[in-house]
């Protein structure tokens, strides 16, 4: 009786936790289309020891050296973004050229020490955040190898403006994502 007690609740969990992973990826397809619309509400803050919005409190804040690249991308190819540490929001661009700026800042750790690399690929082209391994090599723009950022409190905040019909993938760890009026397809991951 135990035993199958503690099975049906583990599986009430298990659908439970699909549901609300089905729920959020519905509401981040409507945020992305612009279908619907989010605002937090008072006291939805979140201020903790990853918080990445340093802008109230730069307090021991340095900035690095900022980064720019804006280049033509064919409709239908992709611009994709890697971060590791911070947000990246993304907008509509005015033409057709693409547009990233990135903003480099840390308290403990040296920004400067954190690459952003653009790599043009056959598809599009990749930019990316590299951050220093223990070893001083820099990871690799390939997300999924080698990511890490241990001890490196350096925050990259990536401004991405997209020409319609151009695809964003925009991937990051610890930092949201902000999608607004993009006129082209888009996967987004945090």
């Amino acid at each position: 009786m135990r035993t199958m007690s503690h099975l049906l609740r583990s599986r009430v969990a298990q659908l439970a936790g699909s549901v609300a992973l089905g729920l959020g990826l519905l509401t981040l397809g409507l945020l992305a289309f612009g279908l619907v619309g989010w605002t937090p509400s008072a006291g939805a803050e979140r201020h903790d020891r990853h918080d990445t919005d340093w802008e109230d409190s730069d307090r021991g804040r340095v900035q690095g050296a900022a980064f720019h690249w804006s280049g033509r991308i064919a409709p239908g190819r992709r611009l994709e973004i890697h971060g590791i540490n911070g947000p990246i929001e993304a907008t509509l661009a005015s033409g057709s050229e693409a547009r990233v700026d990135a903003e480099k800042y840390g308290r403990r750790s040296d920004p400067d020490r954190v690459k952003v690399d653009v790599v043009e690929e056959r598809d599009g082209v990749l930019i990316c955040a590299r951050y220093p391994k223990p070893n001083g090599e820099l990871n690799d723009c390939d997300e999924r190898h080698g990511q890490e950022t241990r001890n490196n409190d350096t925050v990259v905040k990536f401004h991405v403006e997209v020409p319609r019909g151009v695809e964003l993938v925009a991937h990051t760890v610890n930092g949201g994502i902000e999608i607004e009026d993009l006129k082209g397809d888009v996967e987004a991951a945090t």
